[in-house]
């Protein structure tokens, strides 16, 4: 059984983030019983939280649809969000490969005000982050 704790989020500027606003999660997840828990912390958001959810998959900079609700859908969302999922065979194999994102939304910015995107420890992971610079190095 292998966890992951704590992954990186990556968190992007753009043009609905808040200066100071931010957003931490605390991730586990088990690929043998594909259950991802949760804790995240967000603070310093224009106006208060509405919504959260997993997003995926999506690559950074691009938006991609509602995968999980991170609160129980229409109830108040308050810092710090808790809870768990079993994912589905697609929904794992997604999140391993870093394709989901955190995104809490705002009144403010409805569509979105700050998000992560969720770096997994994964082998296919870090061959894809290496395959990436590889590449890149090769066209200059």
């Amino acid at each position: 059984m292998a966890w992951i704790r704590s992954p990186r989020l990556y968190v992007p500027k753009t043009s609905a983030a808040v200066s100071g606003a931010t957003v931490n999660a605390d991730l586990t997840y088990d690929p043998a019983t594909r259950v991802v828990t949760w804790a995240v912390t967000y603070s310093g958001l224009s106006s208060p939280a509405t919504m959260a959810h997993f997003h995926g998959p999506g690559q950074p900079g691009k938006n991609a649809p509602v995968v999980i609700w991170l609160t129980k859908q229409g109830s108040p969302v308050e810092s710090p969000i808790n809870g768990q999922a079993t994912l589905t065979p697609d929904q794992a194999r997604q999140f391993e490969a870093s394709d989901w994102y955190i995104n809490i939304h705002t009144q403010a910015h409805p569509d979105g005000e700050i998000r992560g995107l969720v770096l997994t420890p994964f082998p296919s992971h870090a061959d894809d982050a290496h395959r990436a610079r590889r590449s890149r190095r090769s066209k200059h």
